[in-house]
Parts: C-alpha cells; sequence; structure tokens
C-alpha cells in the first residue's frame, strides 16, 4: 500500500528532544504518513523512547543501525525502506508546525510540474527565544541563491521519484549532503519556495551544525565549488545578475576560485564598484535600491 508522506528521522543520542520531534509529526493536521526512525547507535534512552512510541503508532518504523553510520547514510537507509509518494526528513532536535505536511503536499498535489518544495523555518536559541527566520540568511525567492548559500532551510518535501533522477545523498559530504542534495535536485528539477513558517528549528551546541561547524563550512566550499557554475548558468537571468552572483560568491567564499574569466571584469563593474558607489550617494532612496539589488532582497514568492 502507498502512504502519501515518508518521513526519515536520523537520530543518535536524541534522548533530550526526540520526544518533540516525534510528537510535532504525530500532531500533524495531516494524517497519511509514515515515520522512520534510523537510530544510529545511540548510547543514551534513544532507542526505549523510539520504541515507546512506535508501539502506540503503527505508522512508526524504527530501524537500529548495527554500528554508527553518521547522517547521510543512515538516510540513505531511511529512503531505501521508504514507500510515500512523497519524501521528507527532519532531525530529533526540531519540530513541525502542526500544518507542515499538509501546506506542502497541497502545494505538490496542486502544482504536478513542481518536484521540490519548501518552506520557511523560525530559528530559536535553546531557551526558546526567538533569533530569526530562515529567509533572514538567503534569498529564498530562487534556486540561484544555492550558488553561493544553502536557502533551503529544514522543512521541505519532494516528490520520491526525484530519487531516480540526482540518486542517493553522498555520504562522503557528511555535514553538507543536504546542501548537495538539493543543488543536484535544481539541476534536474523544478524547486518552489513558500513563505508559510513551517518549522521550528532549535540552535543548540549539540547540533551537528555547531558541533562541526569547521567541518560544515569545508564541505560547504566543495559543494560550491561543483555546482555554482552550474547553477548560475541555469538560473541568472542576464549576465549583470550572473556578475552579482560571482561577487558576492567571492565577497563571502574567499576560497572560491571557480569564477569563469569573462566574469571577472564584470564582477568589478557591476559588484564591487556598486558596492563601492553606495558610500557616496547621496540619496538614500538610491543607497537603499542600490543595495537591495546587490543583495538580492527579494521575498516576493
Amino acid at each position: 500500500m502507498t502512504i502519501s508522506i515518508s518521513i526519515i528521522l536520523p537520530t543518535y543520542n536524541g534522548e533530550e528532544t526526540i520526544e518533540k520531534s516525534i510528537n510535532s509529526v504525530i500532531n500533524q493536521s495531516f494524517k497519511d504518513w509514515e515515520l522512520i526512525v534510523v537510530n544510529d547507535c545511540s548510547s543514551d534512552n534513544t532507542k526505549s523512547i523510539i520504541e515507546k512510541y512506535a508501539k502506540k503508532d503503527k505508522r512508526i518504523k524504527i530501524i537500529n543501525n548495527k554500528i554508527n553510520q553518521k547522517l547521510p547514510r543512515s538516510l540513505n537507509i531511511g529512503f531505501k525502506a521508504a514507500c510515500g509518494k512523497y519524501y521528507t526528513w527532519t532531525s530529533d532536535d526540531n519540530m513541525y508546525k502542526k500544518d507542515a505536511l499538509m501546506t506542502m503536499y497541497n502545494y505538490l498535489e496542486n502544482n504536478t510540474d513542481v518536484d521540490f518544495v519548501s518552506c520557511d523555518s523560525e530559528w530559536l536559541d535553546e531557551e526558546g527565544n526567538y533569533i530569526g527566520k530562515h529567509s533572514n540568511w538567503g534569498d529564498r525567492s530562487t534556486p540561484l541563491t544555492l550558488s553561493w548559500v544553502c536557502n533551503i532551510g529544514a522543512c521541505f518535501m519532494y516528490k520520491s521519484s526525484v530519487v531516480d533522477l540526482v540518486g542517493i545523498y553522498n555520504e562522503a559530504l557528511f555535514c553538507a549532503e543536504d546542501y548537495d542534495y538539493w543543488c543536484r535536485i535544481a539541476l534536474q528539477c523544478n524547486m518552489k519556495y513558500l513563505k508559510n513558517i513551517m518549522y521550528t528549528y532549535i540552535s543548540n551546541k549539540k547540533s551537528l551544525s555547531y558541533t562541526h561547524k569547521e567541518q560544515a563550512e569545508r564541505m560547504g566550499d566543495i559543494v560550491r565549488e561543483m555546482y555554482a557554475n552550474l547553477i548560475i548558468t541555469k538560473y541568472a537571468k542576464s549576465y549583470i545578475e550572473a556578475c552579482i552572483t560571482y561577487g558576492r560568491l567571492k565577497n563571502k567564499y574567499h576560497s572560491f576560485n571557480g569564477i569563469p574569466f569573462i566574469y571577472k571584469i564584470g564582477i568589478v563593474l557591476l559588484y564591487i564598484f556598486p558596492k563601492f558607489l553606495i558610500n557616496f550617494l547621496p540619496l538614500r532612496k538610491y543607497r537603499i535600491l542600490l543595495r537591495d539589488k546587490l543583495n538580492g532582497i527579494n521575498q516576493k514568492l
């Protein structure tokens, strides 16, 4: 029997937070889902917690890795066991908003030309204080932004058929396996971004993004080197937009060396010089217009 949505939940020593994560799935307004929890050799009380939930709800399944596999391989293990029409995955320390699955499912059902959709997320600290939203850290209006920063966030859904096109998660890119996957999808599929805030991301000192920050940055650089040129070629609507995007890449990631020669002069004229010029424009409205153009601020979609 086909299930509408397969959700993979990889976990390692998540006893402190995983109940909130699982409950956020159980409490979804959309009910036709399966939750596959991949326990990656947790040494704490995680196993007994997830077993308790699996006994109460048959939609929850458990896979216990015999040896620690890390995140990308655990994702591949989970999706190999999935049978949903649509796929997504979540973390053991984050939570869905009540209508998250319904919102993304309905959008994909009503827009059959779209293969992948993502929603915005709110960011909280460990004490529950609001930090901001994911869209504050990267323009979410176009996949072009993927050339310089991962603008997908943690709330997304895609057709299971996407796997036939792009394959599985790259197990060699631990800490950037998701960024790599979104870039591959962007090059072969149709992606859309929704403004809806449908996820709560907790910024805590035990998360992979915190404990492996330097590795994540290194792996992110590898991903950018692999895909930036391809993404800019596909999504930049003009030479000017391509130069501005390359300028942003060079400005933010000094290690990026993949800029084609033809764009280097354009970067100086269309990105570096305008940024310098901003400081000398006398009228505030023109300064703001130029700044917004350079930063790609566009949250209309």
